[in-house]
């Protein structure tokens, strides 16, 4: 059950998607964002093409960040019925997390290539263009 003791059906949800009355769902979250329509940096078309509905996915794609993320908790009015809640600047702490580490891995994996002795063949691949481009400038 929700925080403050509300769960809102996917119709209930669903009835929320005019200018008037304008509600959406990100992460199990349903927040009225009816005030914050003439605010949104996208105008208020971007929310009212899909209000009523669970927009988390278009959320994420937007990449929003914690200042906008953090906006969202005074609108939240409940979670939506068998939804797995999360709070959404826990999700983009969690995705930062796992960029860092998939960069880290990244890293790392260079950093052994090169011990490897790959930089030889890095060394042959641009030299080989260079020697190319001299004779090839030498002939014309």
């Amino acid at each position: 059950m929700a925080a403050d003791g509300r769960v809102i059906t996917k119709t209930e949800l669903a009835a929320h998607s005019s200018v008037n009355d304008a509600w959406v769902a990100i992460h199990g979250n349903v927040y009225d964002v009816t005030k914050f329509l003439d605010d949104h940096p996208g105008g208020a078309d971007i929310i009212l093409n899909d209000a009523g509905q669970d927009v988390t996915q278009d959320f994420e794609d937007m990449n929003h960040s914690i200042s906008a993320r953090d906006m969202l908790k005074p609108l939240r009015i409940g979670e939506l019925e068998g939804a797995t809640v999360k709070d959404p600047i826990d999700v983009l702490n969690s995705t930062v997390d796992k960029a860092a580490v998939n960069a880290g891995a990244a890293a790392s994996k260079t950093s052994d290539t090169i011990k490897s002795g790959s930089w030889i063949y890095m060394g042959i691949v641009i030299v080989i263009p260079i020697a190319v481009g001299l004779l090839w400038k030498a002939a014309f």
